[in-house]
């Protein structure tokens, strides 16, 4: 008895876009408490819901003109005649509040996952990058550094204070290679986490030289900042505006003016970065 089955009818569904998003701290994949939203620029309150998939894949489906597109064959022949791509502006935000809220512009239909490129260096996934709201508890395991950003040019007479550095970018360098980046939030304040390089200790020789234990290691962080106020400054960045701003200084002292580069971040313990006699930490364009 043949019980192979008989195909009657046969249908293929294909989503014009599909995007992944990573923790730019820990590198997982995130999908549980992210809203996902696409919209046509000249159509802002018209908004599309990315819905998540079991992989962490977010996907754009139901959008008018595009249904065409969605019930094609999804074979070579498909991809080589895809429609001229419609651009969408991507706004995501997290319910549970680990994450900062930003937008970024992707066109659809386009052929596998959306590849995020924007930036320098390039980030080492394809997904885009999550980056820490403030008030996040870092996993153990990472090392932290943290700041208050305000924009040393920017001075409010009234109220004798600077404005704050919001959605600046500061990034930790080590041995020549990034580790860690974030955007401050719409305070100034700002969370970097990233791995723990390795322990610094001295070559093993004979006789052997003492070892530092793993909880006494500090390690010389390279900091690079980047800023480029905007007024009004939007409720929520651009992610490749954001991580393409100007180079900026930040200032380990206000009077006279001098630059902060380095901090040393000891193993298990916050680097909390300040200028002298402040509780924030300024910058200057």
């Amino acid at each position: 008895m043949n019980t192979t089955p008989l195909v009657i009818e046969q249908h293929s569904r294909v989503a014009p876009l599909g995007v992944r998003f990573w923790d730019a701290i820990t590198h997982k994949t995130i999908g549980e408490g992210l809203i996902v939203n696409a919209y046509r620029a000249t159509q802002p309150d018209r908004r599309f819901a990315l819905t998540h998939n079991r992989t962490n894949v977010f996907v754009l489906q139901n959008v008018p003109g595009l249904r065409d597109v969605e019930f094609g064959a999804g074979d070579p022949i498909y991809w080589d005649n895809l429609p001229t791509p419609k651009s969408f502006a991507v706004d995501v935000q997290d319910t549970t509040g680990r994450f900062l809220p930003f937008t970024f512009t992707a066109d659809a239909p386009t052929r596998d996952l959306f590849a995020w490129i924007c930036g320098s260096p390039p980030e080492p996934s394809g997904g885009v990058p999550l980056f820490s709201a403030p008030s996040r508890s870092i996993p153990g395991g990472y090392g932290v550094i943290r700041a208050e950003l305000h924009d040393e040019s920017q001075f409010d007479a009234r109220t004798q204070e600077y404005a704050p550095a919001t959605w600046a970018l500061l990034e930790a360098w080590y041995d020549g290679q990034l580790v860690g980046r974030s955007l401050a939030d719409d305070r100034g304040r700002v969370v970097v986490g990233f791995s723990y390089p390795e322990p610094i200790n001295p070559p093993i020789a004979s006789p052997p030289s003492p070892r530092t234990a793993l909880t006494a290691q500090q390690w010389p962080i390279e900091l690079r900042a980047f800023y480029t106020p905007a007024i009004p400054m939007p409720p929520r960045p651009d992610l490749c505006a954001a991580l393409t701003q100007t180079s900026a200084t930040l200032l380990s002292s206000l009077s006279p003016p001098t630059p902060v580069t380095q901090v040393n971040v000891a193993y298990g313990v916050d680097a909390i970065m300040k200028t002298t006699d402040r509780s924030d930490l300024l910058l200057s364009t």
